[in-house]
């Protein structure tokens, strides 16, 4: 019983890639004994998810697509990426897409030049920069790993998120985009109208206005140029109130 449920599993997951339609499908034995050439209007499915493009090739042994021009992958009304080049392996259920890369989950939108796609495991990668918007956010990475079960993005390298009343920048940052709660790590700074602070560790909540600031915190009071240092900051009742902790020294320019 083990046995045949393992191979049930197997081949489930390793399913054949089905070509809906292409206006010409062409074979040619002593180019290539597995490619099969669809040029025009070309559609495919695996499970759930679909596929058009302009023309591909389909490599039967592998359960591979490569794809070219106007691709756009769907899967329901809630997952989608468009580019300009893909290759698509069934068997691992990952998408690899280049150039004029758009993915939307969601109210999530990503563009960039490159993205990676696990449908398995709903997972997506990049390393080339991206820009991702969401409601009102616009958020940048050079680097970045985002969590389609969860909705939740791990950023790399000059991140940068912004909203119309403030900055948060860092080098290694996760964000979680329903709850709009944040996690920074290294050279963390948030930055608006009034403030500037800076620290190695924290977390911001945007919903309810609290942040949580430690290690190297540096406040700067933008109006009167105040300095504040401490071991941890806390700030609440929508960012406008402060409180700190452990060696808090204040500098006030005479």
């Amino acid at each position: 019983f083990i046995f045949f449920t393992l191979l049930n599993s197997i081949a489930e997951s390793q399913s054949l890639i089905e070509i809906i339609n292409a206006d010409q499908i062409s074979f040619n034995r002593k180019i290539n004994q597995d490619r099969q050439v669809l040029i025009g209007n070309v559609k495919t499915k695996h499970k759930n998810r679909f596929l058009i493009c302009d023309s591909a090739y389909y490599y039967f042994t592998e359960n591979k697509i490569e794809a070219f021009s106007n691709i756009h992958i769907w899967q329901g009304d809630t997952l989608e990426l468009t580019g300009d080049y893909l290759i698509y392996h069934g068997n691992n259920q990952l998408a690899e897409i280049h150039n004029n890369v758009k993915f939307r989950h969601n109210n999530m939108n990503l563009t960039s030049d490159q993205l990676k796609y696990n449908f398995e495991y709903d997972k997506g990668f990049y390393d080339h920069k991206a820009h991702i918007t969401d409601k009102k956010k616009s958020l940048t990475s050079i680097q970045g790993v985002y969590d389609a079960s969860i909705e939740k993005f791990n950023f790399y390298k000059d991140v940068v998120i912004e909203t119309e009343n403030e900055t948060l920048r860092s080098d290694t940052l996760y964000y979680w985009l329903k709850n709009e709660y944040t996690i920074f790590k290294s050279n963390g700074s948030l930055e608006n109208s009034e403030i500037r602070a800076k620290a190695e560790f924290g977390w911001i909540n945007q919903k309810e206005g609290k942040a949580f600031f430690n290690t190297k915190v540096k406040i700067t009071d933008l109006k009167n140029n105040y300095v504040l240092r401490s071991d941890t900051f806390l700030l609440l009742e929508k960012l406008s109130h402060s409180i700190s902790y452990g060696n808090t020294l204040l500098s006030i320019p005479l």
